[in-house]
């Protein structure tokens, strides 16, 4: 991974402010010196223009120039996923307040539309040896934990951590529920029309096991019942390939 954040706390990839209000319309004041990356002459001219009218646009622009001020404090905490080096380094926040750093940076630069710096933030707090747990636990905050506390994450968590650090979340969500929905449709046919059988209605099972091969996770979902099957038989009675390459007892 290259690139860290620079001086001014701005992770590569950012791009010019003043994003959260780009959109047609008068330029208004402040929108120009933002755009410019001179966020204090931004806020100044907002606030001038805020004492002579109310103004929701003013108003939202001054929010964007806070939220470019956040970005460049917050940049300047997150660490740059480098080993210590000196004596400088004893200055380094706390974890915790690095993790809390590197997720709310994470989230803004998500929100400004800026997916690939945020995506780069929190590689570099999980390749931070100092922050990694404490980053990878703010990026799970809200997955479902394995039901025994000292048992192996879920094979799917890598994914959803995946997913949660390159703003790629609800693409996860509906790769899953296009996956169910024709495992669904292939399972609810014969279903509805009576079909009795058994070379067909296995052969309908073998299809909908065989759904989700041509996602990236598809062989995970194999694998892991493959796993589970083991542990409760003692042995392993699946062929090589299974289930894209026939059914049990095949070998």
């Amino acid at each position: 991974m290259g690139g860290r954040a620079g001086a001014a706390g701005r992770p590569r990839g950012t791009g010019p402010p003043a994003r959260v209000h780009r959109r047609r319309g008068r330029a208004g004041p402040g929108r120009a010196l933002l755009e410019r990356g001179r966020p204090d002459a931004a806020l100044a001219a907002v606030e001038r223009g805020l004492a002579v009218a109310d103004d929701p646009e003013l108003r939202l622009r001054r929010a964007a120039v806070h939220l470019e001020r956040a970005v460049g404090d917050l940049g300047a905490i997150v660490p740059a996923a480098k080993p210590r080096t000196g004596p400088e380094d004893d200055r380094r926040p706390d974890p915790a307040t690095s993790g809390a750093a590197v997720e709310l940076l994470a989230g803004l630069l998500a929100l400004l539309g800026d997916p690939e710096a945020a995506e780069h933030v929190w590689r570099a707090g999980l390749d931070d040896r100092d922050t990694a747990e404490e980053v990878r636990r703010r990026l799970g905050r809200g997955f479902a934990s394995a039901p025994e506390a000292d048992a192996a994450p879920p094979w799917w968590e890598p994914y959803l951590e995946e997913a949660a650090a390159t703003s790629s979340t609800c693409v996860l969500a509906g790769e899953l529920f296009a996956v169910v929905t024709r495992m669904h449709a292939l399972l609810a046919v014969p279903v509805v029309e009576g079909e009795a059988r058994p070379s067909v209605l296995r052969a309908v099972m073998e299809q909908a096991l065989r759904t989700p091969s041509e996602t990236v996770w598809g062989a995970d979902v194999h694998a892991d019942f493959r796993r589970r099957l083991h542990e409760a038989m003692g042995e392993d009675p699946l062929p090589e390939g299974w289930p894209e390459h026939g059914p049990p007892g095949s070998r």
